[in-house]
């Protein structure tokens, strides 16, 4: 079934790129927590959240960098919201499957 498949890292960044970033909410929880509390990192990372839902063509880290309770500069929340550094598992799991282990 995927004997043809071939993944289209542009296509793939373009799709992530359409999430603004929400993906990346649980990573950005924990650093933020370790900041400001689990409360206010909540908080904080709700509306911001709602704020990307509404519209207005800001993204996750732009908008969290707005906001007075983030200790964070708006580059540091783009890094950790990054989907390229928040693979997670995917490299082992990706090596496996290619040498036919489950």
């Amino acid at each position: 079934m995927a004997a043809g498949l071939r993944p289209d890292p542009a296509r793939m960044r373009a799709n992530l790129d359409l999430t603004c970033g929400l993906p990346a909410t649980e990573r950005l929880t924990v650093a933020l927590s370790a900041l400001i509390g689990r409360d206010e990192a909540t908080g904080a990372l709700t509306r911001a959240a709602h704020a990307v839902r509404q519209g207005g063509g800001a993204d996750l880290a732009g908008t969290l960098a707005g906001d007075p309770a983030v200790p964070l500069p708006e580059q540091s929340l783009r890094d950790l919201s990054d989907p390229a550094g928040y693979l997670g598992s995917a490299g082992p799991l990706v090596d496996r499957a290619l040498l036919g282990e489950t």
